[in-house]
């Protein structure tokens, strides 16, 4: 069993939730089925319900690859079933439902899936289609209207998938009959999931993905994150500080990724304005807006009579591999926030990438450069935005 820790603060000005998503585990199966292959879940939010903010009308996007096995007959996959369990991912032993844990008036809202027949109950997905899908495929389903686990920590998907449209009916092991009786199934799989709290959270998984933030340099498997908190304050000036046109100003937060991802990990990056920068009317409007086009430190505001935020991400340079920055937010000293409008960039459904990895990391720093200026025109006020940072690591 390895841990995955994960903490996060709120930041006076710009608020940093880490949340962790999926990770997938090889369960041991009799010869005649397939393991599916690059299978993963990804959460639009992995904080936990039943919380004061977050883990409801959650999207859940589903992915994974099926085999050319024979035992597609018609050489189509024709069903398949998605089971969430609390207490193991191993096909056939036992699956108690996770907590609270709601699928039932989920809908479909994307994938190849489009036009199947998707049932589901709390903690159940079932699909079919007569036609089917090629075997040798990818999979996928987008799933909107979750409620998460109110528990923190693990919990698992199982997937199995048919020849038939029946879930097995027509095969020598008889139709699924419930998780401990899974009938005729071709190809199979677990996905480990997480869930997190607004405060910190420690989850055990058997495929590791670590993913810290702090308001210092990190050690290593993220030893000191929980006692230097990211509260950062963007400005200059003493005793109080204060953001004006004379200069863009900076603060800094470190954030650590470790992860056995065999295809790496994406960092994500979402922000609770609506408008994308940062707001003093809880983001109904934001004087400081997004620096989609990027600026520099000479873009102060009395220079182009611009107010701005954005941010940067340092490529590392410890730890082994490489998690690499992404545009715009990958040129040192030149901060963006992507965002051309509502539903866009950091505000999207599952928030801008800025940073990725091609394999595995261990213990990578990478520092995160948040900058803004405020116009002669800015008004005066407390501006703030949430930040959430998401990781999803693909196994």
């Amino acid at each position: 069993m390895q841990k995955v820790h994960s903490y996060n603060r709120r930041i006076s000005l710009v608020a940093l939730v880490l949340l962790l998503c999926s990770s997938m585990l090889l369960v041991p199966r009799p010869a005649v089925a397939d393991q599916l292959t690059s299978r993963t879940i990804e959460l639009s939010d992995s904080r936990v319900s039943g919380g004061p903010t977050g883990g409801t009308n959650v999207s859940y996007s589903i992915s994974f690859g099926i085999s050319n096995s024979a035992g597609y007959t018609s050489g189509n996959m024709k069903s398949y079933i998605v089971d969430f369990c609390s207490d193991s991912p191993l096909i056939g032993e036992s699956c108690t439902a996770p907590t609270s844990l709601d699928l039932s008036t989920a809908t479909a809202t994307g994938g190849n899936t489009a036009g199947w027949t998707i049932a589901t109950t709390a903690s159940q997905i079932k699909a079919s289609d007569a036609t089917g899908i090629a075997g040798g495929s990818t999979v996928t389903l987008e799933m909107g209207g979750i409620t998460n686990p109110s528990t923190l920590g693990t919990f698992y998907a199982r997937v199995y998938t048919y020849a038939d449209n029946t879930f097995g009916s027509t095969g020598g092991s008889g139709a699924y009959s419930d998780p401990q009786n899974v009938g005729s199934d071709i190809d199979y799989g677990g996905v480990a999931l997480s869930t997190v709290s607004a405060v910190s959270v420690t989850a055990r998984v058997q495929e590791e993905l670590t993913f810290c933030v702090a308001g210092a340099a990190i050690t290593p498997n993220c030893a000191n994150a929980a006692s230097n908190p990211p509260a950062l304050t963007i400005g200059h000036g003493s005793p109080t500080k204060i953001l004006d046109s004379t200069a863009v100003d900076t603060a800094t937060a470190y954030m650590q990724t470790s992860t056995n991802a065999q295809s790496g990990v994406i960092i994500r990056m979402k922000n609770s304005n609506g408008c994308g920068g940062l707001s003093d009317d809880s983001g109904a409007t934001c004087s400081i807006p997004p620096g989609n086009t990027p600026f520099t430190s000479a873009d102060t505001g009395g220079t182009t009579g611009n107010a701005d935020y954005g941010m940067d991400v340092a490529v590392n340079t410890d730890g082994i591999g490489t998690l690499s920055p992404t545009a715009p937010y990958d040129t040192t000293g030149s901060y963006a926030m992507a965002y051309t409008g509502a539903g866009t960039g950091v505000v999207s459904t599952y928030g801008s990438q800025i940073a990725s990895s091609t394999g595995v990391l261990s213990s990578v720093d990478n520092t995160l450069t948040f900058a803004a200026t405020a116009a002669n025109t800015t008004p005066a006020g407390i501006y703030t935005a949430d930040m959430e940072l998401i990781a999803t690591g693909t196994f």
